[in-house]
């Protein structure tokens, strides 16, 4: 074979290579950043004891609200608490007091949702449902 004609080939071939190896590059997924995780534990802002304090009031409002058929701001008042209770999980250790707390959370969710509805016969029984997870725990942990 010509010198020539090997210079050519290998070039072709060099080339050819380079070709399928950026082809290759191309179609491979790319790598996301690896998300940096909190080494800090979630631990609310507030002591237990105002936390609860903050609850009654949000409680009262509740109650008030549907007395006084304010179903906007008595709606407004159980997504606060649901997530106040939500919160509150983390302010003990014990797997009951974080069962109740998010027994609490998912029925103010649902009270929330019968506001929004101005559902007042299932708000009520609601109200004593979530009443009574407050007992349940007060007096398993109070």
């Amino acid at each position: 074979m010509h010198p020539f004609k090997t210079i050519v080939c290998l070039c072709l071939v060099v080339g050819l290579v380079f070709a399928v190896s950026g082809l290759v590059a191309v179609a491979q997924p790319k790598q996301t950043a690896k998300k940096k995780t909190s080494k800090t534990a979630f631990r609310p802002v507030q002591s237990i004891h105002d936390m609860m304090e903050g609850q009654r009031k949000l409680w009262i409002e509740i109650k008030e609200g549907i007395v006084d058929k304010q179903w906007n701001e008595a709606g407004k008042s159980a997504w606060i608490l649901a997530e106040v209770a939500n919160v509150n999980q983390y302010q003990h250790k014990s797997p009951e007091y974080k069962d109740l707390a998010r027994k609490m959370s998912a029925d103010c969710v649902k009270l929330a949702k019968l506001l929004k509805k101005k559902d007042e016969s299932g708000a009520k029984k609601m109200v004593k449902k979530v009443g009574e997870t407050c007992s349940a725990c007060h007096e398993q942990f109070k």
